[in-house]
């Protein structure tokens, strides 16, 4: 059961690194998928163990989502084509094309049908979500956490814009 598990969630892990990749420039954005304990842990508790050997992990702020998976499934939009050459600026406010919002949706429809395949729906007990930094790194970092009856999933979404410069761009 649990190697099924690992498979779905590297099958996971894949699609949301594809779908980064192709997010503004080179190394702007990544996203990441993997399993935690939680025990009897809070969430933050959980990530800040997990991330012990790559420094300290600090958080802006910690909540649980009480709306459920289908609030999920909407806020995953906020991080999926984040910066897409199709979107044109009006007064400083970003307009999507009406195309990207469609494929935003679908997006996010897919990786829900793929965090069902490691969190039985039925079996889910929270969602968390979390918004911190590493010490050693200039990522602006979002977690969610599906916990279902033996793991917890998280998905992590990283604005990695600040990390990299002209400089470090290997052309």
């Amino acid at each position: 059961m649990l190697d099924l598990i690992s498979k779905n969630v590297a099958r996971l892990d894949g699609y949301l690194a594809g779908v980064a990749s192709v997010d503004g420039n080179i190394r702007s954005y990544s996203s990441f998928a993997y399993l935690i304990e939680l025990n009897d842990d809070r969430f933050d508790h959980a990530l800040s163990r997990y991330y012990s050997n790559q420094g300290k992990l600090s958080f802006s702020y910690t909540k649980l989502l009480s709306e459920g998976l289908r609030t999920l499934e909407i806020e995953l939009r906020n991080y999926i084509l984040r910066d897409v050459l199709c979107m044109s600026s009006n007064e400083g406010i970003i307009h999507f094309d009406k195309a990207i919002i469609d494929r935003k949706k679908y997006i996010s429809f897919r990786v829900m049908d793929l965090v069902e395949e490691v969190i039985e729906y039925d079996k889910t007990r929270a969602i968390y979500k979390a918004e911190g930094k590493i010490e050693k790194s200039k990522s602006h970092c979002i977690f969610y956490g599906v916990q279902g009856a033996q793991c917890c999933l998280v998905l992590q979404f990283n604005d990695d814009r600040d990390n990299y410069n002209e400089n470090t761009i290997i052309r």
